[in-house]
């Protein structure tokens, strides 16, 4: 590629599809030259969606023998003082606080927590599909392996997972 005359040089972009979790570890070696963005949606002007979560499915059955232990534990992982650390070390707090606010706009945090906001006001988050049911994550990546290695056809690929999924719901 050349570069005309009197002109700046190219500006060379790349794009990484991965989740929040890589967002301190690539500030990094990228300092401020790293974006953040959500997905584009699925057309001009839409709403974001977003398959993802903040940590893993976490949640109080109904056979607890201590639920407000529990309770205890994830208010401790979503209280003020979690925000503050989580938005500190780089990462993407479940609640925003107010040093998530305080992170300059242009900055790779502020552009993570920016985006975080732009997909929960429009309830753009869905479940990663591995929380479907509790053998789901190795149904499907053994599937889509068998899908990919050419073992198996699209129609037995879905097939696969809504066994998997039936099963599960029918217990």
């Amino acid at each position: 590629m050349t570069t005309p005359p009197n002109s700046s040089p190219p500006v060379r972009a790349f794009f990484l599809l991965t989740g929040t979790w890589e967002a301190a570890d690539l500030k990094g070696p990228m300092g401020d030259k790293l974006g953040l963005m959500p997905p584009p949606p699925a057309s001009a002007g839409g709403p974001i969606t977003t398959m993802g979560g903040e940590s893993l499915a976490w949640a109080i059955t109904s056979k607890s023998k201590h639920p407000d232990v529990s309770a205890a534990y994830l208010n401790f992982l979503t209280n003020q003082h979690a925000s503050d650390v989580m938005t500190q070390t780089g990462n993407l707090p479940a609640v925003p606080g107010p040093a998530a606010a305080a992170l300059p706009a242009g900055s790779p945090e502020g552009q993570l927590v920016a985006g975080w906001q732009q997909i929960s006001a429009n309830d753009g988050l869905t479940p990663y599909l591995d929380y479907s049911t509790p053998t789901f994550y190795d149904t499907l990546t053994a599937a889509l392996q068998s899908l990919i290695g050419g073992q198996t056809t699209p129609p037995q690929f879905t097939q696969t997972l809504q066994k998997d999924y039936g099963t599960f719901h029918q217990s």
